[in-house]
This record gives structure tokens, C-alpha cells and sequence, in this order.
């Protein structure tokens, strides 16, 4: 048996904070966190931070952290979780580099804003509030607030919570062959008419050569598929590319069921954009992660948006062309080929159409349209007369014999390439493209064209799967 460990925390460390004069340097800070080699809480982050160990600081004391590890029960076995682990933050902030950031109570400050990411959304004040947050912490989390925007509320004046992790579709499927272990048995059997609705099955998921994984290549007609359709978020604040999180819900037993989310995670300050699966396993009253035979994640062509800000200069007379470079990825530590593609001059309806025929189909196009062949890339930019696309390129990943599974498509609230400095780019395309750079990149505003993700989970001799797109 597991003894609980009574003895109050010990105070080692007190709860500092990292300072920004200006989003630009949180964001260099955030580029040299992925790049050291030799990185460390002390160089890199607060002293007290997400990472470091529960048993390190006073929590019980702390206005914000009592609540957070309200459900936390410390026992002799524990060892040194991390508060990263005890409240969950896993699942909320899987992009480690941002968690290593952040401090204790999970607060940055930049440009004299505090920033504080909780289960609940994102909370911002002025620091001079910083007291009355403290002391009304509690209440926050348990209030609903006043709506003032779509997923913005205020708390109080100058206290605003973003909604970040709110899931305005949550769904659930069971599996052909699903029971209650305890109770008698029972089917969905609407759940399972939706399964096989084979007139939602549209443009199949193409994984990149290498994957090895047989989930990749399961036959996804014969499961769950759902259509995500993303909104528009007005306000003040970055969009959503989903209008909210998509979460959904595979069950084989009462107490067996694998979930899958495909996310977009804006923090206001921040963003994560990727898809996740997980396999649960109830425990009385608690569904906690279990280990699962194998997990595994895949997309098919993600292609986001982002309009092309300020004046825009005109086209140049100049022929269609492509530039393949390849770049290294700082924020994923990974190199990557992009092809910048310049002067295909479509319409909406005719980039609308590009989309919806699928990968093959823009990679043909590219081809027949500048003569380069893309299909071996990693990304594309394809540059329109108003509005730049970037198209990640379908692939997937899978891991054996753990809890969790996860692929991030991009992090930041900006488009992730650069168009500076392109080389064996046409003089006139340059020069355009860095006309458009500055004031492209001084306000993103990105949002979902359309995407597809997969999931699927070995477990106990079963496999459960779905698929969640947006066309």
C-alpha cells in the first residue's frame, strides 16, 4: 500500500517570475531555449518553475498553487514530481520549452502584462492587479465570468480570462464490440451508424513514405470521422484557428477508452498548433492515462492562412517560380525543406479548389505551374495575390508501449518560415516579398484552411481510430 506523506512542504525556493520588456524578446528567449545545448532553469528560466519539484516549494501557502494542487496527494513514492506533473500541465502545455519558461504558479510577464495559464484559459492583468488576482485566484477558477468576446471573459476590471482550452465540441463513439465491465452490456447504436456513414469518407489521409507504423495504414472508412469546422474569433486577441478544441472520445469497455484532441492552444502570447491521443483507463471514479500497446498520430495536407497585412504592392510581371530551400526548424530542432512558391495569381475560388482536390493535386499544379517538383517537401509556401498559405505536408508519428502520443504542426503565432534573404529568388519576386514581410509579420492572424488528423491505439489485442478534418 502507498502511505501519504503528511509532513508539511518544505520552503526552499522562492516563487520568482521572468520579465519581458517586449514580445520580441520573450520570443528570442524562446528560440534560444530550444537551441542551447546546455540549457538549465537558472540560464533560461525563473528559479521556481513548472519543472521544478513540488517538494520545493510551499505550496500550500501559495495563494495560486493551493489551488492548483488542490487534488494533489503527496506520498513517499512520488520521488520528485514536478508540478508540471502533479497539476496537469501535461496535457495543457505540452511544448516543454514554454513549461521551462513559466514559473511555479504557470505566470510569465511581458510588456508589463501577467500572463497566468490555469485548466481554465489564459488570465491577463496589468501587474499592478497582481494582488487582487492573488487574492481572488480561487474564485476566478470557480466563476464563469462576463462574457466581453468569443472565448474572452472578464473577471473583474483589467482581469481577463481567454478561454484557451475550451471545447465547444466534445464527442463519443464506442466500439462495435463495447460493454460495461461491471454493468450489463450495452451498444450505441446511433454512435455506430455514424461510424459507418460511408458519405462523410472523403479525400483519404496520405502518410509520407517512412512511416512504418500499421496504424498509418488502417482502412479509417471503417471508423468514427467528424467534420471540424472552424470560426472566426473576433476581437482584440489572436484568432482561433478552430473556434475552440475538438475532443473526442473512442470507447471499447465502461472503463477502457482512447481520446483524441486536435488543438490549437493560444495563450494570447503564445500558440500550439498539433493532434493528440491518449488511452485511459477508469479507476473508480477517475479516468487516468494507461499504457497502451501502441499510439498513433497522422495528418494529411494542413494548410493555414494568414492574410498579408498593410498595403499591398503589386504583383510583379514576372513568370511563376518556386524556391526549395532547406531550413532548420529552431523550435522543433529538425531541418526541413520549403518550397516558396510565387506568381500562381489564383483566384479564391481557383485556391479553394486547389485545396479541396487534395496534396497530389497541388503538388501537380506547382509542377505544371513553375516546373519544380515539390513532392519530396516539407512545407509549402504558396503565395497569393492577398493572403499567404502555408501547406504542411501529410506524415505522422507512433510510439509503443506508453500512455500518450502527440505531433505539433507549429508553435508560435506566426506563420513559421521566414520570407527574408531567399536565395536564387528572381529580383522582382524578392523584392515583393520583402515588401509584404514587414507588415505581414507585425500583426499574424492566422487561421485554419483546411486539415485533416488521424489517430489511432493498439490496446489489448483491439484497435480503435478516427479521423477529425476540416474541409
Amino acid at each position: 500500500m502507498i502511505s501519504i506523506d503528511d509532513s508539511p512542504s518544505k520552503t526552499t525556493m522562492e516563487i520568482d517570475r521572468l520579465s519581458f520588456g517586449s514580445m520580441d524578446e520573450f520570443r528570442a528567449r524562446m528560440y534560444q531555449c530550444r537551441t542551447s545545448d546546455t540549457k538549465s532553469s537558472i540560464d533560461f528560466g525563473p528559479r521556481a518553475s513548472l519543472m521544478s519539484g513540488c517538494s520545493d516549494v510551499d505550496y500550500q501557502n501559495d495563494p495560486i498553487l493551493r489551488y492548483d494542487l488542490r487534488d494533489y496527494k503527496p506520498t513517499k513514492a512520488d520521488g520528485g514530481v514536478s508540478i508540471y506533473e502533479a497539476a496537469g500541465y501535461e496535457e495543457y502545455i505540452p511544448d516543454r520549452d514554454l513549461a521551462s519558461l513559466l514559473n511555479a504558479r504557470g505566470e510569465i510577464e511581458i510588456a508589463g502584462v501577467v500572463y497566468k495559464i490555469s485548466k481554465t484559459g489564459t488570465y491577463y492583468f496589468n501587474k499592478d492587479l497582481e494582488g487582487v488576482f492573488l487574492d481572488s485566484y480561487a474564485d476566478f477558477e470557480e466563476s464563469v465570468g462576463e462574457k466581453v468576446d468569443t472565448l474572452l471573459y472578464k473577471l473583474r476590471d483589467g482581469i481577463f480570462r481567454y478561454a484557451t482550452f475550451s471545447i465547444d465540441d466534445y464527442q463519443v463513439y464506442y466500439a462495435s464490440d463495447y460493454y460495461e465491465e461491471i454493468e450489463d452490456e450495452s451498444l450505441d447504436a446511433s454512435m455506430c451508424e455514424i461510424a459507418a456513414d460511408e458519405s462523410l469518407f472523403i479525400n483519404p489521409m496520405e502518410t509520407k513514405a517512412g512511416t512504418t507504423s500499421s496504424l498509418a495504414n488502417l482502412d479509417y472508412s471503417k471508423y468514427p470521422r467528424y467534420n471540424s469546422k472552424a470560426k472566426t474569433v473576433v476581437g482584440k486577441i489572436l484568432q482561433s484557428l478552430f473556434g475552440g478544441n475538438k475532443a473526442f472520445d473512442y470507447k471499447f469497455t465502461s472503463k477502457r477508452k482512447y481520446q483524441s484532441k486536435f488543438f490549437y492552444y493560444d495563450y494570447v502570447f503564445w500558440s500550439s498548433i498539433g493532434v493528440n491521443a491518449k488511452m485511459l483507463k477508469k479507476n473508480l471514479l477517475w479516468w487516468n492515462k494507461t499504457k497502451a500497446s501502441e499510439l498513433y498520430v497522422g495528418w494529411g495536407m494542413i494548410v493555414t492562412e494568414m492574410p498579408i497585412k498593410g498595403t499591398i504592392p503589386q504583383l510583379p510581371n514576372a513568370a511563376p517560380t518556386t524556391v526549395i530551400r532547406d531550413e532548420y526548424n529552431v523550435y522543433f530542432d529538425k531541418n526541413e525543406t520549403v518550397a516558396y512558391v510565387f506568381g500562381m495569381n489564383f483566384t479564391q475560388a481557383q485556391i479553394n479548389s486547389l485545396f479541396q482536390q487534395g496534396i497530389k493535386y497541388v503538388f501537380n499544379t506547382v509542377k505544371n505551374k513553375t516546373k519544380t517538383d515539390v513532392s519530396g517537401v516539407d512545407k509549402i509556401l504558396l503565395a497569393g495575390p492577398t493572403s499567404l498559405y502555408l501547406i504542411h505536408t501529410p506524415g505522422g508519428k507512433s510510439v509503443t508501449n506508453k500512455e500518450y502520443c502527440e505531433a505539433l504542426f507549429d508553435k508560435d503565432f506566426s506563420i513559421g518560415i521566414s520570407l527574408d534573404n531567399l536565395l536564387n529568388l528572381p529580383t522582382k519576386w524578392l523584392e515583393w516579398a520583402k515588401a509584404i514581410a514587414k507588415g505581414t509579420y507585425a500583426l499574424p492572424n492566422i487561421k485554419l484552411k483546411r486539415g485533416e488528423v488521424r489517430s489511432a491505439v493498439r490496446y489489448d489485442g483491439k484497435i480503435g481510430a478516427m479521423t477529425i478534418y476540416k474541409e
